[in-house]
């Protein structure tokens, strides 16, 4: 199952109604994500500019999509974001895939913008 993060930033009248009634909401946010085949892992709340955020895991990509159109849906949030998250050894195996292939747009890329001399004040833009 592959893991996301969601975050959110409550509207200015949910937040009011959050304040007037306080209560735990970790029940809210786990039978949502568990009607979409998910699992909470872990919910905070947080200061800054968003006021909570959650780990979860989805059999999918559609599942955690769904599961955040119902809650947006909702128009309780002025921000709403969803992230795939990768563990440490995905993220090796995401970097060892880089290293290990000669993609035509790397070749691309460097016959638009060949490789300046160090030092030199062409020096091209590492980004594209």
């Amino acid at each position: 199952m592959q893991h996301f993060k969601f975050r959110w930033r409550y509207n200015a009248q949910s937040l009011q109604g959050i304040i007037s009634y306080p209560e735990n909401r970790t029940h809210l946010i786990k039978t949502l994500i568990e009607d979409f085949q998910g699992e909470l892992l872990h919910f905070y709340t947080t200061m800054g500019e968003f006021h909570s955020f959650c780990i979860a895991k989805f059999p999918d990509s559609i599942s955690a999509w769904a599961c955040a159109l119902a809650s947006q849906a909702t128009e309780g949030f002025d921000i709403y974001e969803v992230e795939p998250l990768l563990t440490n050894e995905e993220g090796k195996a995401a970097m060892e895939m880089e290293k290990n292939t000669h993609s035509a747009y790397f070749i691309y890329r460097s016959a638009i913008h060949p490789p300046a001399t160090p030092g030199s004040d062409t020096e091209s833009s590492p980004l594209l």
